[in-house]
């Protein structure tokens, strides 16, 4: 009984403890990459700036094309002046006789209409605010693409340190066993003292391995959380995927390349800008075009001496005023040196933008065809690391029964248990490069590839 009452405490402790731990969220990819694109601040921030689109196209719109209006409901105010010197009819300087100060004041309400143009520099600046908003579209596509890359990176790489776990759990399995048949053979005198030792002196520093293992597990689910982006999430699990392999030589190399050239992030990017650089130089040559400038203003204008038109809002009667012009002008010669070097700055930025877009078109080409080549590089590299593991194993085993048998001494059997357990290692470290060298394809070409075959 007393035996009894400390292991039901025990129990009941580690139940306790267990329900206080936060539950554990099993996360397959799909729903990752959902939970992502709601709450990833990084991508969100790529969302609210689409909000910027309606705002910016129609002030472009009013600004460029329509008349700027102005409404005064109420203007007024209350003056004095002292003017001791003035002018005569000639323009001569003369004393003022009677200089005191004078006191009046006035109030004004009016509308005012103003409208300029020059050349089609509206229709410049309508075409520039319509590149802005593809810009901040493609910006959008572009952060929803890089989320998806890296949510993928993010869970594979979960999914690898967890498989790299359970390997290193089975190895100090086996090597437990290990134990066990020395310690047999020990009490048979067989074998010494000190293979027991060393038996157990494997156990520990496996154990050890575990420990390390076991973080670099929690700290990858954590980056998958972080990624995530959404903070009352509780810690998340990937749940059990398989890999996407398969034979790269299958790929079609020169559809991959031509959608990489035309359709990667970079090259997207670079062909904005250069459009936008394009029309930079279009808006600069209308300084050439000649200004029409009009406008017109109609309201109300009340003055008198001292308080007597403050905050008067009467009728109009003879207050009215009303006005209308037109002005036609050539400022081709205004500041003509300067935007002469305006125009050369445009063409020298649009020049410079096509050597980046090129630029980008040729890196798009070098990094999908390395993408390419160490795809099948991790491919090989799998399938050799396989059939090194399968012989690996059946050696191992062999090994194992030379030792119970007598016929191999304990350093011998670490030496194949060694080679096994690097072995396992490799093989889902080549199987998870493959998904990375995968990811690294298709961030180069532009979106996934699996489809592009043959």
């Amino acid at each position: 009984m007393r035996r009894i009452l400390p292991t039901l405490l025990l129990v009941l402790t580690a139940q306790t403890a267990h329900a206080q731990q936060p539950d554990t969220l099993v996360l397959t990819l799909a729903q990752g990459l959902e939970i992502a694109r709601r709450n990833n601040p990084a991508y969100q921030r790529a969302v609210s700036a689409l909000e910027l689109n309606g705002p910016e196209s129609r002030a472009a719109l009013v600004s460029g094309i329509l008349p700027s209006v102005r409404l005064d409901l109420l203007n007024t105010g209350y003056t004095g002046n002292l003017t001791r010197r003035a002018t005569d009819n000639f323009g001569n300087p003369i004393a003022n006789p009677n200089s005191e100060y004078v006191y009046f004041s006035n109030t004004n309400q009016g509308l005012s209409l103003d409208w300029m143009l020059r050349g089609p520099s509206p229709w410049y600046e309508l075409r520039e605010m319509r590149l802005a908003n593809e810009g901040r579209v493609l910006g959008e596509e572009t952060a929803g693409e890089r989320l998806r890359l890296d949510v993928q990176r993010a869970f594979y790489d979960a999914l690898e340190q967890e498989e790299l776990l359970a390997a290193e759990r089975a190895i100090a399995g086996a090597t437990r066993m290990d134990f066990e048949a020395a310690q047999r053979l020990f009490e048979l005198a067989f074998r010494t003292r000190v293979e027991v030792l060393n038996a157990e002196l494997q156990i520990e520093q496996q154990q050890l391995t575990v420990r390390r293992q076991q973080g670099a597990r929690d700290q990858a689910r954590l980056a998958l959380r972080t990624l995530l982006g959404q903070a009352d999430l509780p810690p998340v699990r990937p749940a059990p995927t398989d890999v996407p392999l398969f034979d790269p030589a299958e790929l079609d190399e020169p559809a991959l390349i031509r959608r990489a050239v035309a359709a990667s992030a970079p090259v997207r990017e670079a062909d904005v800008q250069l459009r936008v650089a394009e029309e930079g130089v279009r808006q600069s040559r209308t300084s050439y075009w000649p200004q029409l400038s009009a406008s017109f203003r109609v309201g109300r204008f009340d003055q008198a001496p001292r308080t007597g038109s403050l905050f008067s809002l009467g009728g109009f009667e003879d207050q009215l005023y009303s006005s209308f012009g037109v002005n036609v002008s050539f400022p081709l010669f205004t500041n003509f040196l300067q935007n002469r070097v305006a125009m050369a700055r445009a063409e020298v930025q649009r020049d410079g933008q096509e050597d980046a877009l090129r630029a980008a078109r040729l890196e798009a080409e070098r990094l999908t065809r390395s993408g390419l080549v160490a795809l099948g590089n991790a491919w090989d590299g799998l399938r050799i690391a396989e059939r090194s593991l399968a012989i690996a194993t059946e050696a191992l085993e062999l090994a194992r029964e030379e030792y119970r048998l007598g016929t191999r001494t304990f350093e011998q059997l670490q030496q194949s248990v060694a080679s096994e357990a690097t072995v396992r290692r490799q093989v889902i470290q080549a199987r998870y490069g493959f998904a990375d060298a995968l990811i690294d394809l298709e961030a180069a070409a532009g979106g996934p590839v699996a489809n592009v075959v043959r």
